[in-house]
């Protein structure tokens, strides 16, 4: 539930940081450190497909760009993708999609909000966290078990 939480984009972490204080006192710091690690993890395994996926379809297009003599003729993609990871490499500390999500303002909470309409239509700005949305977001509340609720 947590997680869903955090992809709502009226609330994110501002929720949590509201209400785990009433709910667990002087274990909250724990408790928010625990649901920052469960969505970084999910985040980074789905990066992790998204980047394989983006990584296969690349080595594809650069081998359908060799010509006939046997020069090798990076396409601009390719070569945008390659210079990505070598900078990616080069820095310190990398800041994530999740990280810019967390980072933007919320949404203001109007009636009628479609959580999933919205996600639809933010896949361009954040692809993973789409796909992350899509997924959790549609597991029925019913489904979820009483203790697992905000957990």
């Amino acid at each position: 539930m947590s997680v869903a939480i955090v992809l709502d984009l009226r609330y994110k972490l501002k929720l949590i940081n509201y209400f785990f204080p009433k709910l667990y006192g002087e274990e909250v710091r724990s408790e928010i450190m625990q649901i920052r690690n469960i969505i970084t993890e999910l985040f980074e395994e789905y990066k992790k497909k998204h980047d394989d996926k983006r990584g296969a379809s690349s080595k594809r297009q650069c081998a359908t760009n060799v010509s006939e003599g046997g020069g090798s003729i990076l396409s601009k993609s390719a070569w945008e993708l390659d210079f990505e990871n070598m900078l990616s490499e080069d820095d310190g500390f990398e800041k994530t999609e999740l990280d810019d999500y967390l980072a933007e303002k919320l949404l203001p909470n109007e009636e009628g909000f479609d959580i999933l309409m919205r996600w639809k239509s933010n896949g361009s700005k954040f692809p993973i966290l789409q796909k992350i949305a899509r997924y959790i977001l549609a597991i029925p509340i019913s489904t979820v078990s009483q203790n697992q609720f905000l957990a």
